[in-house]
């Protein structure tokens, strides 16, 4: 049965084959063996080695050497080791950050920022980058988009409603960029643009063509001379304006207000 003894260095209890021998012995033969184990022994010399100027000239031009082999190795060690790592880097940052921390010389109490304030510079670093970085910048705001597409839809959704209830010319935008698409999805021709829809109000008196009430007290709604339904086109030669009521009333039948 081989003989234990404790590391004087980590303190544990190993075989005494996993502790060096001495160049000398005892006067009755008997090996001596060195205090600490071989881990530490080696451990210890080559955290020497690694401060010693020659060793530190020695692997940097080995690096520039064997630059794409230390780079491949790098990145197969990292994705390996990717919670070591990790781990690693934090507590790196953490020291890191202490010991500048403690070196830089005590400077006077800044003024707290407002949100407004910090959001604002935010946004300025966040464009500068963007600047300096745009294949970079556009890649990830994808990216961005892919993953959270809910989110995006759900976040655009709540400032478009906003928007609209405060801002009434939005709000006749967006309107008539839904009336446009519905058109499309029914595959219906011609189209016509809000300045000739205003030009046509403003040519018949900006009123009702069939019960003549004033555009000022009742919003006019377009109507199809030629309902879409039997062929009708979104063109301006093809609507004239009507209030609700009246364009209610008239359904699906083709009659030409205009005289």
């Amino acid at each position: 049965m081989s003989e234990n003894k404790v590391c004087k260095t980590c303190g544990e209890e190993k075989p005494i084959d996993e502790f060096y021998k001495q160049s000398k012995a005892r006067k009755d033969g008997t090996p001596i063996y060195m205090a600490s184990c071989t881990l530490c022994v080696n451990k210890a010399q080559w955290e020497k080695k690694k401060l010693s100027p020659k060793y530190k000239e020695y692997r940097k031009q080995w690096e520039q050497e064997n630059k794409e082999y230390r780079n491949k190795y790098s990145a197969e060690w990292g994705a390996k080791n990717k919670e070591h790592l990790d781990e690693y880097r934090k507590e790196y940052s953490k020291q890191r950050w202490a010991k500048q921390k403690a070196e830089k010389a005590p400077k006077e109490k800044r003024i707290a920022l407002t949100e407004e304030e910090k959001r604002r510079r935010g946004l300025e670093s966040q464009k500068r980058w963007r600047e300096k970085n745009p294949e970079k910048a556009k890649g990830s705001q994808k990216e961005w988009r892919e993953k959270n597409v809910k989110k995006t839809s759900a976040r655009w959704a709540q400032r478009n409603k906003e928007r609209i209830a405060t801002d009434p010319e939005y709000a006749k935008v967006r309107l008539e960029y839904h009336r446009v698409q519905v058109l499309r999805r029914r595959q219906v021709g011609g189209s016509h643009t809000i300045g000739e829809w205003e030009a046509l109000k403003a040519a018949t008196g900006n009123k009702c063509l069939c019960c003549g009430v004033n555009g000022d007290e009742v919003a006019l709604t377009r109507d199809h001379v030629v309902p879409l339904s039997k062929g009708g086109t979104d063109d301006i030669s093809n609507i004239q304006p009507l209030c609700a009521s009246c364009n209610s009333k008239k359904r699906a039948r083709t009659i030409d207000y205009r005289g």
